[in-house]
């Protein structure tokens, strides 16, 4: 698995982020890092941003929302097969690191670890859910955030 990972947006180099080992040129996009933000209008906008600097790289984005797969990670492993990229926005870890575990991209991840054919591309927490741990990442993003819930409502143990 190629990675392409930046600290913000999609960088100052995007073209390294495309193979010439990529079977499309379709990239997932996942933006449930945002799943925490009650900004409806917000996460469009910047889902038309991430789709437009996909495009202008010659790449074909469509959304993935993680939250359609949680239990079926055998369904969201065939949906991820059609394409050969993926992105990971920002938002917080916290919140995307539980959707990867709900929806199996995590084990899915590892499948695909020796495919020079697949590209995970990402940036601030879409970067952060790679390493080994969020240790610190509290520092800046609410642990206990969950999804589709205002800053000031339900808490929870992270779990993960």
């Amino acid at each position: 698995m190629k990675l392409y990972l930046s600290s913000y947006r999609i960088g100052k180099n995007p073209h390294r982020l495309l193979s010439s080992r990529a079977a499309t040129a379709r990239v997932a996009v996942i933006q449930n890092a945002s799943d925490g933000n009650p900004d409806s209008e917000g996460r469009a906008k910047a889902l038309r941003r991430e789709f437009d600097e996909l495009s202008n790289i010659g790449l074909e984005p469509e959304q993935v929302d993680l939250r359609r797969f949680f239990g079926r990670a055998d369904a969201l492993a065939c949906h991820l097969g059609r394409f050969s990229y993926l992105w990971v926005a920002g938002g917080n870890a916290f919140v995307l690191r539980r959707a990867f575990a709900l929806s199996g991209v995590d084990a899915w991840l590892i499948a695909q670890a020796a495919d020079d054919c697949v590209t995970y591309g990402g940036y601030s927490d879409g970067a952060c859910v790679l390493t080994p741990t969020l240790k610190g990442i509290h520092l800046v993003d609410e642990p206990e955030l969950t999804p589709c819930q205002r800053r000031s409502e339900t808490r929870l143990n992270p779990a993960i």
